[in-house]
Parts: structure tokens; C-alpha cells; sequence
């Protein structure tokens, strides 16, 4: 497959977004401050087998647990969150590795767009070793960015020291590791994940 260049006509529009998704293997192209963001930054381009294997357990308990409990709907990563602009100037797009949406914040209408709002989960899955440097940044960033536009948690999944960081939209940030359980609080009440058990690795 070609590549395919990005417009460089400001505003970006969802249509431009459209045109461009999907190229060059798995990237997931963004927009920040106005402009293209689709940095080779390989934890979150795409994952290796192992990070692979959490991104499919995660989405299988939690999407069970909403399910089971009529709580609302969990997304896979390729879904968008325009969390600043319009259809016709995105100023801020981002997407994330699994996300979850309350029932009353379900969106009914034009299926095919992205969501303009932030989800109420977002959960990012690291590939590899923990990051660091310019890549903690970028992390960084982007759970900043979830928390200022209305994400109740952010869950930061490192599979090496196998770790998840919870992000809370008051300010506090909880580590969880193996032997530990971390709570679903008030987002998904009942809800509880072994830690460990998510970093179980698959020996065949």
C-alpha cells in the first residue's frame, strides 16, 4: 500500500482523518494543538506479543464485567476521541488502547464519527520496556490530556516492572503490582482486577 501524505490545509477536518487512518501498519494518528501528531513512538504504534496478550485480557474482563452489569460499553483502541474542536477543526483528537463509557454517556447517533468527548476509562498499554524520557512524556501528556477533558480514571499498563498506574480525575495516582487488587471505585462499582494475573505470560 502507498503512502498516503497527510493535507497540510488547516483546520484539520474529519474527513482528512479519514483519508489518511490507517496507513503504514498499525498507527494511530492523532491530532494535538491543531496539527498532526503521528510520532514513531513504538509502545503505542503497536504491540509486541506480550503487551498483545494484556490488551486482549483486558478487554475481555472488563468487557464481560460492563456487560454482565448493564454498566455501558467497552471500546477497542481504534476508536477516536475528539476531546477539542469540531468535525470541521480538530483541534485535539487522541485515541487509546481500551476505553470504557458509562450508559449515560453512550452516543446514539452517527455511528460512523468518532466520539466528541472524552471516554470515562482510558486505559494505555505500554509495549516492551517502561518508558522514558521523551516517550514518559508523551505518556504523560496524554493522560493529562483524558484527565482535563473528563476522564473519571486512566490506567497506565507497564508490562515491565508490570505495574499499572491509575491516574484519578482529582489528582491522586494509585501503583498497583502483582499480588495486588486494583478497585473499579466508583466507575465500576464491583469490579476488581488481580494484577498478577495480568501479567501472566503465555509459555504455550
Amino acid at each position: 500500500m502507498g503512502q498516503k501524505t497527510p493535507t497540510t490545509q488547516r483546520p484539520i477536518t474529519l474527513d482528512d482523518i479519514n483519508a489518511v487512518d490507517y496507513i503504514d501498519q498499525y498507527k494511530k494518528i492523532e491530532v494535538v494543538d491543531g496539527d498532526w501528531s503521528m510520532a514513531e513512538v513504538p509502545f503505542y504504534r503497536s504491540h509486541d506479543m506480550f503487551a498483545g496478550g494484556i490488551h486482549s485480557d483486558l478487554m475481555f474482563k472488563l468487557g464481560q464485567f460492563v456487560m454482565e452489569n448493564h454498566l455501558g460499553r467497552v471500546y477497542a483502541g481504534s476508536l477516536g476521541f475528539v476531546l477539542k474542536g469540531t468535525r470541521d477543526n480538530i483541534q485535539l483528537m487522541r485515541r487509546t488502547d481500551v476505553s470504557f463509557f458509562k450508559t449515560e454517556n453512550l452516543k446514539h447517533e452517527k455511528q460512523d464519527e468518532p466520539y466528541y468527548r472524552a471516554p470515562d476509562l482510558a486505559v494505555e498499554i505500554l509495549s516492551g520496556i517502561a518508558a522514558c524520557g521523551d516517550q514518559a512524556d508523551d505518556v504523560f501528556q496524554r493522560v493529562e490530556d483524558f484527565l482535563l477533558h473528563g476522564t473519571a480514571q486512566v490506567w497506565i499498563v507497564a508490562p515491565s516492572p508490570k505495574q499499572i498506574l491509575v491516574f484519578l480525575s482529582g489528582g491522586t495516582v494509585g501503583i498497583y503490582r502483582s499480588g495486588d487488587t486494583l478497585p473499579g471505585g466508583d466507575l465500576l462499582p464491583g469490579f476488581s482486577l488481580d494484577v498478577g494475573a495480568v501479567f501472566e505470560e503465555f509459555n504455550g
